[in-house]
């Protein structure tokens, strides 16, 4: 025995048992009293605001984690005198014993037995209080030897992890032969493990109730038994495990069980779950049952109502999937009774194009898709261990919870997350973003989100501008903002920015100077079509490609902002750039894409009391006076006739199936700065398309400066896709527009929309393609960011208060 290990073995155990029970309840007590104090995830919170977000916990949030430090040192520094002994177990000698059985007959209540690598041909039996510890389970193995139960957990306040357990008995007498077999009024805790080639990987009986999680039970003739009598129903909880190829059930259920299923993951079985004359009332929410001969079965028919609230049935997409093949060829695959098949390995981490960590290589690895089962688990379990970005949601499977879960696609905050990014070194490329709440919760989560760019937009534009910063600022001083909310949509912005970089100073005239940049010139090109030109289901393509320089590098980062405001009010997708409110385009709930086209921006007026350009494409865009589509353009013609215009413009207002127009803008005229509203004409193309440049039409004929062959596409008079609209505003492989956004409009809230942008020097982004449905999802259930800790407790509290 080393010095080290001598030394931890001071403290007896009769002086300590009270000690014991404050750190084994240690994490209660930080919960509790952290959660006084005003912080209730303080482990989560500082890897992430510490460990990945170092700069925006120096600037905010360090008051809050120094709140903390005094209790965690308590507990720290206190639980190594007054928790239990280690005793340590090596086969390769040099520890306090050399099987693990000798280990746990030593122990006291309190005391670790800690394993390390190696194999041990035993079977083991636990004993109340103590923690079984293995170095991981792909390095410490219990084997069986083909008798009787791997590990007997009739035990309460025990604790088995990290470790294979595998090669029970088969039909050995007085055994239930189990990787992990328990029954009677026990409830132990059985984490990170693999359990293997057994009978039955874990079997519970007669009134057990086990909390299993974060466990891979796989290649077992029965993956997961419980049973349960009237007189002793059993109530596990079986949580974050992945259930995989095992020969008949991934977990049956007998009787009058009523355990917690949820975010497991459970294929390639006879039968997925097996609902066998059961009188209890199991949960089975939020797993993903999938490649089974019967996903859910019950007395013996299909049943697939089984399935809980959240459950899913799709690929996991697991990194390596095991299978049977030929041991002499494991390029054939075979049955696993073929008397050849031998196991073929696996990794079942989930694939990600954010992250998947690669035990391999011991490193992260980036996939070229992502699974389904990533932030797919119960909302209201937490994320625990889970790396950022995590999408505040849990993941399916053994991973799920633990710092090797795949990386999710999006980043959470309060009101708003990023649910697609792709950045270079440099900031260059996209980021898709949803935006719900007020209008100053979504301008906070903005600023929140993309503070990093935001400053740098604001500080590219003062560099651009130089002496006339302080000249446009007056300006913008004495501009008008409609809708009011917008204001709002700033202050919010306006506050999250000073929170995490109170030293760049930006206030709400800074953020008005860039959202107002489009009121320099641009030349576009826009066209819509319906009627003879759609084919069922799509009803409207819609498509604009925007034509502009990119003085600052900050528009080199494209971002298409998703938009769903609390009030009740239309929702909408704007795509911009970091810090834009304003809008050049964008498409509404209704299918209207809104946009702006320059013309006569040479006579701009800059007296106060006038709306920028971009600001009225924004007014247009979220303004909807009624529900009625074949209306909606007159009542926005209408209310933008109270306002005069700071710069000349077209103003296109797509609205679906023939609805929509075009308006003229002009602050040098008498009367109204908004006039001339022209709408479809029924001698150019049968009044059933439109198109819009930078040159003036009455409708009834092309623009002059017409140059990518719209006479043409639509002399043609067969149905236009989606790819073919696109494609006609740049036809030269999409390098000269610097923003396109398209539409193909089926519905109210049901279209796909499409969206690319120029990156200087370097091409384009991928088209992002989305549907409708994806982009504004479930948001108010999956993106709430920080739940309270307590939801775990809550969780472990339910399975205990069920089994009691």
């Amino acid at each position: 025995m080393t010095e080290r290990q001598d030394n931890e073995r001071f403290v007896s155990h009769r002086s300590s048992f009270l000690s014991f029970a404050l750190c084994r309840y240690s994490h209660l007590l930080v919960y509790y009293v952290t959660e006084i104090i005003g912080e209730s995830r303080l482990l989560p919170y500082c890897l992430k605001r510490w460990g990945l977000e170092e700069q925006r916990m120096m600037e905010a949030g360090f008051a809050r984690v120094f709140r903390t430090i005094p209790l965690m040192l308590i507990v720290v520094l206190f639980c190594p005198f007054v928790y239990g002994k280690v005793i340590y177990v090596d086969d390769d000698a040099g520890a306090d014993y050399e099987n693990i059985q000798a280990g746990i007959d030593a122990a006291e209540y309190g005391d670790t037995v800690s394993v390390a690598p190696g194999t041990y041909y035993e079977n083991i039996t636990l004993k109340d209080g103590i923690n079984l510890s293995g170095a991981g389970a792909e390095a410490t193995i219990i084997d069986a030897n083909g008798y009787g139960d791997v590990v007997d957990a009739r035990a309460n306040d025990v604790t088995i992890s990290g470790f294979t357990l595998r090669n029970s008995g088969e039909n050995d007498s007085g055994h239930m032969n189990c990787g992990v077999y328990v029954d009677g009024s026990y409830a132990p805790i059985i984490r990170n493990n693999i359990i293997v080639h057994s009978k039955i990987g874990i079997g519970v009986w007669d009134g057990a109730n086990p909390e299993v999680r974060n466990n891979i039970i796989k290649n077992n003739f029965n993956g997961f038994y419980i049973y349960g009598s009237e007189e002793k129903p059993s109530n596990p909880g079986i949580i974050n495990n992945t259930i995989v190829n095992n020969e008949i059930d991934g977990i049956t259920l007998r009787v009058m069980v009523s355990p917690v299923i949820i975010n497991n993951i459970i294929t390639g079985h006879i039968n997925g779950i097996n609902h066998n004359y059961v009188t209890g009332s199991p949960i089975l929410n939020y797993n993903n049952s999938w490649h089974n001969d019967v996903n859910y079965m019950r007395d013996n028919g299909v049943d697939d109502t089984l399935a809980g609230s959240g459950s899913i049935s799709v690929d996991p997409c697991f990194a390596e999937p095991g299978y049977w093949a030929d041991v002499n060829d494991p390029n054939i695959v075979v049955e696993p009774n073929d008397p050849n098949a031998a196991w073929v390995d696996s990794d079942y981490h989930l694939k990600s194009q954010t992250g998947r960590w690669d035990p391999a290589s011991e490193s992260w690895v980036i996939d070229d898709l992502t699974s389904d089962c990533i932030d797919a688990g119960d909302p209201n379990s937490p994320v625990a261990f889970e790396l950022l970005p995590n999408g505040d949601r849990i993941n399916m499977g053994a991973y799920g919870g633990t710092p090797q879960a795949s990386l999710s696609l999006s980043i959470a905050v309060a009101n708003g997350v990023i649910i697609d990014q792709q950045l270079n070194a440099a900031g260059q490329g996209y980021t898709v973003v949803r935006l719900y709440g007020s209008y100053y919760q979504m301008g906070y989560a903005h600023g929140d989100l993309l503070a990093d760019y935001i400053v740098k937009t604001a500080e590219e534009t003062k560099e651009l501008l130089g002496v006339w910063y302080s000249v446009l600022r007056i300006v913008m001083a004495g501009s008008v903002w409609r809708p009011a909310e917008i204001e709002q949509e700033l202050d919010g912005m306006v506050e999250a920015l000073a929170e995490k970089y109170p030293a760049a100073g930006i206030n709400k005239l800074d953020l008005k100077m860039f959202n107002a940049i489009g009121d320099l010139s641009y030349a576009c090109r826009s066209h819509t079509c319906w009627g003879r030109y759609v084919a069922a289901p799509i009803k409207t393509l819609s498509t604009r490609r925007l034509d502009f320089p990119t003085p600052i590098g900050s528009l080199n980062h494209h971002v298409l902002f998703v938009y769903v405001p609390d009030d009740g009010s239309a929702r909408w997708v704007n795509l911009g750039f970091p810090g834009m409110v304003t809008s050049a385009q964008g498409v509404n709930e209704f299918g209207t894409l809104v946009s702006l086209h320059d013309y006569e921006s040479w006579g701009a007026d800059i007296s106060f009391g006038r709306m920028p350009r971009m600001i009225a494409c924004r007014y247009a865009l979220t303004y909807l006076p009624g529900s009625d589509l074949s209306s909606q353009l007159g009542g926005v013609f209408a209310e933008l006739q109270e306002y005069e215009i700071m710069t000349g413009t077209f103003l296109n207002y797509y609205a679906p199936e023939g609805c929509g127009g075009v308006m003229t803008c002009n602050p040098n005229r008498t009367g109204p700065d908004f006039y001339d509203l022209r709408t479809p004409q029924n001698v150019w193309h049968h009044g059933e398309a439109m198109i819009t440049t930078n040159q003036w039409t009455d409708g009834t004929y092309t623009p002059f400066d017409e140059n990518f062959g719209a006479d043409v596409y639509y002399n043609d008079e067969t149905p236009k896709t989606q790819e073919s609209h696109w494609s006609l505003v740049d036809p030269a492989g999409g390098q000269e527009g610097f923003q396109r956004l398209s539409v193909a409009y089926r519905g109210k809230g049901d279209m796909t929309i499409w969206a690319d942008g120029r990156i200087d020097g370097i091409g384009r982004t991928p088209r992002l393609e989305y549907e409708w449905s994806e982009l504004f999802g479930p948001y108010e259930q999956d993106y709430q960011y920080e739940q309270d800790e307590a939801a775990g407790f809550a969780e472990l509290a339910a399975l205990r208060l069920r089994s009691g």
